[in-house]
């Protein structure tokens, strides 16, 4: 997932399925307006095939990509934002 204005889709050629979600990287950016889209997109691609993954990307990583992530941990599993930050710090990188 490509939640970036500035960046365009690398490797679509190549038989990547993308989601580009023209998110500018403003802070009076409303995020939550492609949230909606961005979870469909996910689990749908991990439901599709178990052994697939989702890269979700922005410029940075630190904030548009981070948020995406978050909200849909908190989605899926239904945890609030403290226990998705949790258990994103106790993974071993």
């Amino acid at each position: 997932m490509n939640a970036t204005k500035e960046c365009y889709n690398l490797y679509e050629k190549e038989g990547i399925k993308y989601l580009k979600l023209d998110i500018a990287d403003e802070d009076s950016k409303r995020i939550s307006k492609y949230f909606k889209t961005a979870y469909e997109f996910i689990d749908n691609a991990l439901e599709e095939q178990p052994t697939n993954s989702v890269l979700v990307h922005c410029a940075q990583g630190k904030s548009r990509s981070a948020t995406i992530v978050i909200m849909f941990l908190m989605k899926k599993m239904c945890w609030p934002y403290e226990k998705v930050i949790d258990g994103l710090l106790k993974l071993t990188w």
